[in-house]
């Protein structure tokens, strides 16, 4: 985090000293999708196993295949940005993903976990090979929820919010460098860090009448990811 911070405070000095010369300066708008590489839904998942959850089985024709415990969606990321002559480079980006985890146990039955998180990136950066590369850092802010439930009980489900300063670093390739439009890619890794989603804890009557409570210990873990984006743009 200290190197990014260092990072950070070099590369704005240079922004604004290309202001002084903004002759081929623009603001952009940018639309992101892409898929999501690495992250929370590892960690959820080890997690689940080692607490006795495993996949659901399912599959064409009875084949008992092995269903996936995370389902994803892709990252949508939508960016206001401010390009200064051939140098520096400003983005404001807001963007959210989210998926779900599911297994089943056979000591606590079926147990679902929904996640979401939201996030603005105040990033800073420089352009490379004539505008056409880019690197960029900056500050984040984070809002993540993650939700508990067992599907097949009417209990009403558990939903913990968690807030976290952050930090991203952005590599990106963007053409054509002049016109109206362009195509954009980029590989983002955001630091959120560690955060302690503590326990879900479910009560339910058993098959006997008797109250019981089915617990599952999220614990503290990583939430930092890593993201490829593929994107279109409007150059203003």
């Amino acid at each position: 985090m200290k190197i990014l911070i260092a990072l950070f405070l070099i590369i704005f000095p240079c922004i604004l000293q290309a202001q002084t010369n903004s002759s081929s300066s623009y603001w952009g708008i940018t639309l992101h999708g892409g898929p999501f590489v690495s992250g929370l839904p590892s960690h959820l998942e080890e997690r689940m196993k080692s607490q006795g959850y495993l996949p659901h089985s399912g599959g064409l024709f009875g084949t008992g295949a092995s269903i996936p415990m995370a389902k994803r969606t892709i990252v949508i990321q939508v960016g206001v940005e401010r390009n200064w002559n051939k140098l520096g480079l400003v983005n404001l980006l807001f963007s959210t993903y989210s998926g779900k985890l599911s297994g089943i146990s056979s000591q606590n039955g079926d147990l679902n976990l929904n996640y979401k998180i939201k996030a603005i990136n105040f990033l800073g950066g420089i352009h490379l090979n004539h505008r056409t590369m880019r690197l960029a850092i900056g500050p984040a802010w984070y809002a993540i929820n993650v939700i508990g439930d067992r599907p097949f009980d009417t209990l009403v489900p558990l939903k913990k919010n968690f807030n976290k300063l952050g930090f991203a670093v952005e590599s990106g390739i963007r053409f054509p460098k002049e016109g109206l439009l362009f195509a954009d890619f980029n590989v983002q890794y955001q630091k959120v860090g560690k955060i302690d989603m503590g326990t879900y804890s479910f009560e339910e009557v058993d098959a006997s009448g008797q109250l019981q409570t089915v617990n599952f210990s999220a614990g503290e873990k990583s939430f930092n990811y890593l993201v490829i984006n593929f994107g279109l743009g409007l150059r203003l």
